[in-house]
C-alpha cells in the first residue's frame, strides 16, 4: 500500500477504518467461507467430551492445548446453543477478535514512539490486511493471536508507570502461556527483562501459575 509520507489526521482515521472494515470482512468471509483444518475439527470434538463430561487429555483425544482455550470453547459452544451460528464460525470469532485488538495495540505504539501518521497506517496495513494473519486465525484457526494480544498488553503495562506494573505484566504473560503453553519461552524474556534475581524469579513463578493451576485437576483426573 503506498502512502504519502505525511497525512492528515482526518485523512489517518479515514484509512484506519477502512483497513480496519477490510480486515475484519475479509477475515469474517474466510471463516464462513472455508470450514479449516484438523485443527478445527479436534475442536468441534472438544464440545462433544464437554456434553460427556470426558477429559480432553485422554490418549485418544485430539487435543494438545491448554485448559484455557478448552474451556473457552466450551463457554462459547454454551453461548451458541442460543445463536446457531456453523460451529467452525464460533471458534474463529474471538480469533478475529483479537486481531483486531491487536492492531490497535500495535497502532499505539507506533504513537507510543513519536511515529508519522502515515508510519501508524502502515503498520496496521501490514499486520490486518496481511494474508499470513487472514490464515492463521480465520482458516487454521490458531491461538497464537490472542498470545500475542497478552503478550502486547504485557509490554504495554511494562512501559507504564502504575505501581503494581511487575504483577499486571506477570499475569498477562501468564495468560499467554495459558493459552499456549509454548509461549512459557516469552516468560523467560520477560522475567530476564526485570531488576535482580529475586524479581526475575517471581515473575517467571506468576508466569506460569495459571498454566498449572488450570491443568492441575486434569493431571489429578488422569492419574498421573
Amino acid at each position: 500500500m503506498s502512502l504519502p509520507k505525511e497525512i492528515t489526521s482526518k485523512s489517518f482515521f479515514i484509512l484506519l477504518a477502512v483497513v480496519l472494515f477490510l480486515g475484519f470482512l475479509s477475515r469474517l468471509f474466510i471463516a464462513y467461507r472455508f470450514y479449516g483444518t484438523y485443527d478445527i475439527a479436534s475442536y468441534e470434538k472438544i464440545w462433544g467430551y464437554w456434553k460427556e463430561g470426558l477429559s480432553p487429555y485422554d490418549g485418544s483425544r485430539r487435543y494438545n492445548y491448554c485448559p484455557l482455550w478448552f474451556n473457552l470453547l466450551c463457554v462459547l459452544h454454551f453461548l451458541n446453543g442460543y445463536l446457531h451460528f456453523p460451529p467452525h464460525i464460533v471458534i474463529k470469532f474471538p480469533l478475529i477478535i483479537s486481531d483486531t485488538l491487536t492492531t490497535g495495540l500495535l497502532v499505539w505504539f507506533s504513537m507510543r514512539n513519536g511515529r508519522s501518521l502515515a508510519d501508524h497506517l502502515r503498520i496496521a496495513v501490514l499486520f490486518f490486511l496481511n494474508p499470513v494473519a487472514f490464515l492463521i486465525s480465520s482458516y487454521h484457526g490458531q491461538v497464537d493471536t490472542i498470545c500475542l494480544l497478552f503478550i502486547l498488553i504485557a509490554c504495554v503495562i511494562e512501559m507504564g508507570g502504575a505501581r503494581r506494573k511487575f504483577l499486571f505484566s506477570a499475569l498477562c504473560i501468564a495468560m499467554a502461556v495459558a493459552v499456549k503453553h509454548s509461549m512459557v519461552m516469552v516468560a523467560f524474556l520477560m522475567a530476564f527483562r526485570q531488576t535482580g534475581w529475586t524479581k526475575r524469579v517471581l515473575y517467571l513463578v506468576i508466569s506460569v501459575s495459571i498454566f498449572w493451576i488450570s491443568i492441575f485437576p486434569y493431571l489429578l483426573w488422569q492419574g498421573w
